[in-house]
């Protein structure tokens, strides 16, 4: 009975090892085939690549896509056609699909993009104390 009381209190109290920090997504060395994809333009097949198709395009979208446009739209249409070479590195995909294809990856990388930028004003502009953004993330240059 004693012993359950401790693993009670121990449940309660929890672990002293803090956790290790989440690292951020990388692009994998590997490559992958799209064999479906729906009206959109999204990834139907094969059934786990619309969660590597979306990191990877956030990916591409966060690092090569630059901060001081304030809208997707705007962004140079030579970043956009170097993202899109990093994209099909990473995918095969039908290319009789290639426009609805590039059409989706653009939209979920403009929308990680967005979502990037939010949290670097967040984490940066409005709370100063915390160091330098280009210690966490190396590739932003401005």
């Amino acid at each position: 009975c004693l012993s359950k009381a401790n693993q009670c209190r121990r449940q309660l109290v929890g672990s002293s090892r803090a956790r290790t920090p989440r690292t951020g997504n990388k692009i994998p060395k590997e490559w992958f085939r799209i064999t479906a994809v729906d009206a959109v333009g999204l990834p139907t097949s094969p059934r786990k690549i619309l969660s590597r198709f979306r990191s990877i395009c956030g990916v591409i979208g966060r690092q090569k896509f630059s901060i001081l446009q304030d809208d997707i739209k705007l962004v140079p249409a030579a970043e956009k056609d170097i993202a899109w070479l990093m994209f099909k590195e990473s995918f095969d995909y039908p290319t009789e699909h290639e426009d609805r294809v590039r059409r989706a990856a653009f939209k979920v990388m403009g929308n990680a993009w967005k979502n990037f930028k939010t949290k670097l004003v967040g984490e940066f502009v409005y709370n100063p104390a915390n160091p330098d953004p280009t210690e966490k993330f190396p590739w932003i240059t401005a």
